[in-house]
């Protein structure tokens, strides 16, 4: 089907073609939606690829880029919305394409890409088959698409048709769905998730499908003494999504009308698959907008968080602490995709980490240089023992996940907790500010706010922290002329709660000498050990000092 018989289509003609008309009459394949830049590298010949604009919005650079990607790998069209993030196409877009003869088509705003993508890939399906509407196999197909059938529905619907046993099978060839009589032809009975060959026989399998296809195998642990299967690529915008193995009856063998009934269903789970990405990625780009939203204090109303905390499976009222992955010198996280950050850290393994320490769901939300973890706690823990386990889990994905020559610094911070989703950017702000002052300090890479509360209140009064400063000056002078380092004995017996063994033993010197140093200290600066005031303000001084 050319890209001007789709367009000719009563649900289409709002399309509208605004650049590269010499291209109108290449055939077209398919659509699919861009969610990544990288997806165009894997389009295949033919495909229109559908775009709200997002990821090519304010990149005149980026724009071209794809577009000469998509000219290289012959792709059908660019298609763009408009009234989302562009009001027209770009000029230079426009030039490039009709220099090209590369279509560009203007899609209406009050379409989604979803519907269109559904309306041409069913056109182009039922083109590529040669077949009409009416046509049983392909229309009750169809009608199980149209009413959200799922896998194991499509499946069990096909194999009416045919008699063999059918089953979808993951990348590892491993049985993610059956049909309904599938074990009559097999020598023994699976279960969802068994592995239906051996490792090493499924690799080899693999790899022969990658070469030539569809495959025909005789394995008799699957099939008994006599018989044969065959194993065909499911694929969807260049990418492959598993596998359907037709089991045949013993001593039959492969027909044209089992073949025809085995691509159709191939393009029928590809589609339902394409459909339940597309729900899954625009329920993704819909909650990373409601918590975006949420961590910016007065941006949502209550009724509106309620909402949105309903269609995101967000307990409203259950508390949550946030944590900030801060990386300081990488300012591109990558928003769309599994991976963040850097290429040992994913979206999926941070949440498993969280789910597998707590028994609590975790949000994920990519803003600026920041991962900003929402995570979910248990209600009957006490304050401090949620964010002792935060502090476990930042500590976790430090030495496990975070590849150890990453040479960037990254910094984790901690909010306190809070008793509802509504208060959520409290513990949002708290824990960039954590991350802002450990960045000042430079002395440790995962902090929580309350260990941070002191510097808070110092870092916003300069005059206080002036003065502060001043009160030690006596001490830092003396330093400088005596060629010592008080301050930091100073500072180290603070942070051993004054306890002189202690302190003595992370100074490698002997007790004695510290209490001479002590003694030095209290003659310096006019500082009384015992009164509790001028412990404080000392304490506080150190802490200004580092600032």
């Amino acid at each position: 089907m050319t890209l001007s018989e789709l367009l000719s289509i009563d649900k289409l003609k709002s399309i509208e073609v605004v650049a590269g008309f010499e291209g109108v009459n290449r055939e077209a394949t398919g659509a699919v939606m861009l969610d990544n830049p990288e997806m165009v590298n894997w389009m295949r010949e033919g495909e229109i690829l559908l775009t709200t604009g997002y990821v090519l919005k304010d990149n005149p650079r980026k724009q071209i880029e794809i577009l000469d990607e998509l000219i290289k790998n012959k792709a059908g069209g660019l298609a763009i919305k408009v009234r989302r993030y562009f009001d027209e196409i770009p000029a230079e877009m426009i030039e490039k394409a009709n220099s090209s003869g590369f279509p560009i088509l203007q899609l209406p705003y009050y379409m989604s890409l979803s519907e269109i993508s559904e309306i041409i890939n069913k056109h182009i399906y039922l083109a590529q088959q040669g077949i009409t509407f009416q046509n049983t196999i392909s229309q009750s197909l169809f009608d199980l698409i149209q009413r959200n059938g799922n896998i194991k529905s499509i499946i069990d619907q096909s194999e009416q048709f045919i008699k063999c046993g059918l089953a979808f099978l993951d990348l590892r060839m491993k049985i993610k769905y059956k049909s309904i009589s599938f074990d009559r032809y097999t020598s023994d009975r699976f279960s969802d998730k068994d592995a239906i060959f051996p490792d090493e026989k499924a690799q080899n399998y693999i790899k022969l499908i990658n070469r030539q296809g569809t495959i025909t195998v005789s394995d008799t642990n699957l099939l008994g003494a006599e018989g044969d299967a065959l194993i065909y690529p499911i694929k969807s915008a260049g990418e492959l999504l598993g596998y359907l193995l037709c089991v045949l009856p013993q001593d039959s063998h492969n027909s044209g009308e089992t073949e025809l009934i085995c691509q159709k269903t191939c393009l029928a789970i590809s589609l339902t698959i394409l459909r339940e990405k597309t729900f899954i990625s625009f329920k993704n780009r819909e909650t990373e907008k409601f918590l975006d939203s949420l961590v910016t204090e007065g941006e949502l109303t209550y009724s509106e968080i309620v909402k949105s905390a309903n269609y995101c499976n967000m307990a409203l009222d259950a508390p949550y602490i946030c944590c900030v992955i801060s990386f300081f010198s990488q300012h591109d996280l990558n928003e769309t995709s599994d991976w963040v950050g850097i290429k040992s850290l994913s979206r999926r393994k941070l949440t498993a980490s969280w789910e597998s320490l707590s028994e609590n769901p975790c949000k994920i939300l990519v803003k600026h240089n920041n991962i900003v973890l929402i995570l979910s706690q248990d209600r009957h823990l006490f304050p401090h023992e949620q964010v002792a386990m935060v502090t476990e889990y930042c500590t976790e994905i430090k030495s496990n996940l975070i590849d150890p020559y990453c040479q960037d610094p990254v910094f984790f911070g901690i909010g306190e907790p809070v008793e509802s989703l509504a208060q959520v950017y409290r513990s949002y702000s708290q824990a960039l500010r954590s991350v802002d002052l450990m960045s000042k300090k430079k002395e440790e890479f995962i902090g929580c706010y309350r260990r941070y509360i002191l510097y808070e209140l110092i870092y916003d009064s300069p005059s206080a922290k002036l003065a502060l400063v001043e009160r030690l000056k006596p001490l830092i002078d003396y330093d400088s002329a005596h060629n010592t380092n008080l301050i930091e004995t100073l500072d180290v017996y603070f942070k051993n709660c004054q306890n002189s063994v202690n302190t003595s033993k992370d100074l490698f010197i002997h007790r004695n000498t510290l209490l001479y140093r002590l003694e030095r200290i209290s003659e310096v600066l006019n500082l009384n050990f015992d009164d509790s005031e001028q412990i404080l303000i000392m304490q506080l001084a150190l802490k200004a000092l580092i600032m």
